[in-house]
C-alpha cells in the first residue's frame, strides 16, 4: 500500500513543428499539435500498420466516424500510447463485430501522461497512472474520474501492468511520426492487450474473493455498492472470512450489513491518496499506517493487495475482517447464554453464495 506517485516526473513539454521526439529513460513522452482531421486519421491508421502495429490499426480504421474523432481528440499534450506488440485474432474479430467496444478499450491505452521506470515504483510498491478512459457508459468512478493503471517495476527491470487476466510489462518504446504532418507520438509496446477494469461482482469474483460477495449479497448491501459511482472497498480473503466464522456465522442480515459497511468508503481512493484515516459508511472513522487499516473500538488488518481496480471504484485486499469489540463481546454472551439471535446459518450463507454466482 506504500506506493509512490507519479510526481518526480521531470520531462517537459513543448509544442512546435517538426519536433523530434526524446525517450525518457524507459517511456516516450509525446509531443503533438493538436488532434488529426481528414486524411491526417487515415495517415495515423497507415503509420501504426507500417509500424508492425497492424492489428491497432485495423481496430482504429474500423470504429464509426464519431468515435474516431473522439479518439483522435485524446491525442494531445504529454501522453503515452500503449501498443500490444499483436492481439489474438479471436479478439479482433470480436472488437471488429462489436465496433462500440473499440473505442473505450483504446482510449485505455493512453497514458494520459509521461512516465519513465524511474517514476514507477519497484515491486511489492506500484504507482497509479490516468488514462484517457472517462466513457461514462465504462467508466463509474464518480466526479468525470477517469480510469486507471497501477504499474510496477518487476525483479527483471521491466515496467508491469497489473489487475490483468495474464502478465503485461512493456518491452519496448519508440516514437510514431504521422506522415503529411509535424507529428509524432511517443509508445510503449506491451506483450497483450489490455482488459478494462469490470464491475465489482465480476471482480470479486476473478480475485475469488467470494465470502466477501456473498455476505454483502445476503447483506442486501451488494446492490448499492455495485451501482455507486466512486467506492472503496476493503475486502477481507476468504481465509479471513473463515477465521471470523465463530462471529460472522452469528450475525443477523442487519449486524452483517454493519459489518461490510464497516469496510466501505464513499469516494475512490487509491493506495496513494487514501491519507491517514477517512470515514467509512457506516461512520466510523478508519485510520491508516503502514499498510494497515484500523477500526475505531475493533482490530486491525493488513493490507495484502491494495489497488484491484473496478469500473465503479477500487477494492484493497485484506487479511482480517474488520469487528468492534463490542459486536465479538455481544456475540460471544449471546453464545454463552445459549440465545438463538436470527442469524446467518452455514447452509442459508451457502445458498445465499450460489445464487450471488447465478
Amino acid at each position: 500500500m506504500d506506493s509512490r506517485s507519479l510526481s518526480d516526473l521531470t520531462i517537459s513539454f513543448t509544442m512546435r513543428p517538426l519536433t523530434l521526439l526524446f525517450p525518457c529513460l524507459y517511456f516516450s513522452s509525446a509531443w503533438s499539435q493538436g488532434p488529426l482531421i481528414g486524411p491526417e486519421a487515415e495517415a495515423l491508421t497507415g503509420a501504426l500498420k507500417d509500424s508492425g502495429f497492424s492489428d491497432m490499426g485495423n481496430l482504429l480504421s474500423q470504429i464509426p466516424v464519431s468515435d474516431l474523432t473522439s479518439f483522435l481528440g485524446l491525442l494531445t499534450g504529454n501522453f503515452t500510447l500503449l501498443l500490444p506488440s499483436s492481439i489474438p485474432n479471436g479478439t479482433v474479430s470480436n472488437l471488429l463485430a462489436n465496433t462500440n467496444q473499440i473505442l473505450p478499450l483504446l482510449s485505455y491505452h493512453v497514458v494520459t501522461e509521461p512516465i519513465s521506470n524511474t517514476s514507477i515504483a519497484a515491486a511489492p510498491s506500484h504507482s497509479i497512472a490516468s488514462t484517457a478512459l472517462k466513457d461514462n457508459q465504462t467508466v463509474f468512478l464518480g466526479q468525470g474520474a477517469p480510469q486507471t493503471l497501477a504499474l510496477t517495476v518487476e525483479a527483471d527491470g521491466n515496467v508491469h501492468i497489473l489487475d490483468q487476466a495474464s502478465d503485461v510489462s512493456i518491452n519496448k518504446t519508440g516514437s510514431l511520426h504521422i506522415p503529411l504532418t509535424d507529428v509524432s507520438y511517443g509508445y510503449a509496446v506491451i506483450n497483450n492487450l489490455l482488459s478494462v477494469p469490470v464491475g465489482l461482482v465480476e471482480t470479486l469474483q476473478a480475485q475469488n474473493l467470494m465470502a466477501f460477495a456473498s455476505s454483502a449479497s445476503t447483506s442486501g448491501v451488494m446492490d448499492t455498492i455495485s451501482g455507486q459511482h466512486g467506492v472503496t472497498i476493503f475486502v477481507p480473503s476468504d481465509a479471513a472470512f473463515a477465521s471470523a466464522n465463530s462471529t460472522i456465522g452469528r450475525l443477523n442480515s442487519t449486524q452483517l450489513a454493519g459489518v461490510v459497511n464497516s469496510h466501505v468508503l464513499n469516494g475512490t481512493y487509491y493506495s496513494t491518496n487514501l491519507g491517514a484515516s477517512r470515514y467509512n459508511v457506516a461512520g466510523q472513522n478508519l485510520s491508516f499506517n503502514g499498510g494497515s487499516v484500523s477500526l475505531p473500538n475493533g482490530n486491525t488488518a493488513k493490507v495484502v493487495t491494495s489497488d484491484v481496480l473496478t469500473s465503479n471504484g477500487v477494492v484493497h485486499v485484506i487479511d482480517t475482517v474488520l469487528l468492534t469489540d463490542s459486536l465479538k463481546a455481544s456475540i460471544k454472551t449471546s453464545a454463552a447464554s445459549g440465545a438463538l439471535t436470527p442469524k446467518l446459518t452455514g447452509l442459508t450463507s451457502l445458498v445465499a453464495g450460489l445464487l450471488f454466482m447465478l
